[in-house]
């Protein structure tokens, strides 16, 4: 049931789109999708810290963002 709940959403967000018509949703009984919140452009990282772990080679990059719980 709920991968055929999913299918059907999928073709009604897909026709929405492609038709530009978010009337589709009022005639599918669905409330239009509220817009997305820009979050703007990150911030400069402070602290930057590059490590090279012996055992694997991998360089391990780490680094603070005032923003970063925003994100």
């Amino acid at each position: 049931m709920t991968q055929k709940g999913e299918a059907v959403l999928g073709k009604i967000r897909s026709k929405a789109k492609s038709t530009g018509n978010v009337g589709v949703y009022s005639l599918a009984d669905l409330p239009i999708p509220s817009t997305p919140l820009s979050k703007g452009n990150p911030d400069m990282p402070t602290d930057l810290k590059a490590e090279i772990d012996p055992t694997s080679g991998f360089l391990n990059l780490k680094w603070k963002n005032k923003n970063a719980t925003q994100r």
